[in-house]
């Protein structure tokens, strides 16, 4: 049976709230990604050690930090150097939160030209790979639709160039509705990625074709297929998490900014009262299965 968590600055970015909220829905996990305004790379050993006895308290483990690590350019030596720093940050903070997977990605999606990339990318995943080795921890790579693993073809081609135990998949469903451009059907997506997957982000959308808009809704309200992601999930005997990642809101809708940068206050508002929408009704979907 899987595990289920939450990405707590859906919630709230007072950590204390999202494990209130996370317990009566019967979670047993946390993601951190930003935490009192903080990335979760960015929190002080203080912070860290406050952040790990507020789960202790509620009962809750933390499975993975979500940097926004290799977010940037491919072509930008600059980027790339200070995005080292955020994995070894991060990895320390992993390590102080008992995490075992901190998130990744595989660079802006600028071109088509993925193929001829690919070389490139491998190559700047080199010194990352050493990192992680030596710490003993696991990058799971995030099928993004704006980055160059878009999707979960291009994810695994990813991984298996890199051909490291260190990198695996974290497998969002959902960012198949936001992938506008090479889209992926997310039961073909799933087939095609489980056997790398460790970890899982759960979303909602609705993809408007006349428009190409994109808008979050309340997980089992859009058009990726829940039910049947979940009972796969459950054929397979996955053991891993699943963290509700809600990115919607009830009275706004999330500006693409938000959404490629999640994080902090002004993205956190609201997010109780949608996460916990989503979090009844991934509860209604499990008892129905």
């Amino acid at each position: 049976m899987f595990k289920k968590g939450v990405i707590t600055d859906e919630i709230s970015q007072d950590l204390e709230i999202a494990a209130r909220v996370a317990k009566e829905f019967g979670l047993t996990g946390l993601e951190l990604r930003t935490v009192w305004n903080k990335g979760a790379h960015e929190l002080t050993d203080g912070e860290l050690d406050q952040a790990r006895k507020i789960a202790s308290a509620y009962d809750l483990e933390i499975p993975a930090v979500s940097p926004p690590f290799f977010k940037c350019e491919l072509n930008s030596p600059e980027e790339i150097a200070g995005h080292y720093e955020i994995l070894a940050k991060s990895i320390a903070a992993a390590e102080k939160l008992g995490a075992k997977f901190i998130r990744g990605f595989a660079f802006w999606r600028r071109n088509s030209d993925f193929d001829l990339l690919l070389p490139t990318i491998v190559g700047k995943f080199q010194r990352p790979i050493a990192m992680l080795k030596e710490a003993g921890l696991t990058l799971a790579l995030e099928n993004e639709p704006s980055t160059y693993n878009c999707n979960a073809a291009r994810t695994v081609q990813v991984i298996e160039a890199l051909d490291s135990p260190q990198i695996r998949a974290l497998w969002d469903a959902g960012n198949d509705v936001y992938a506008r451009a090479e889209p992926e059907d997310p039961a073909r997506g799933y087939s095609i990625i489980r056997q790398y997957t460790v970890h899982m982000h759960m979303k909602d959308a609705v993809h408007n074709a006349e428009t190409g808009e994109v808008r979050g809704v309340a997980v089992g309200t859009g058009q990726t297929d829940w039910r049947g992601q979940l009972q796969a999930l459950l054929s397979d005997g996955y053991s891993g998490y699943v963290c509700l990642e809600t990115h919607y809101r009830r009275q706004n809708k999330l500006s693409e900014s938000q959404l490629n940068h999640p994080g902090g206050a002004e993205f956190s508002s609201l997010g109780e009262e949608a996460s916990r929408e989503s979090l009844g009704n991934w509860l209604a979907i499990m008892e129905s299965l």
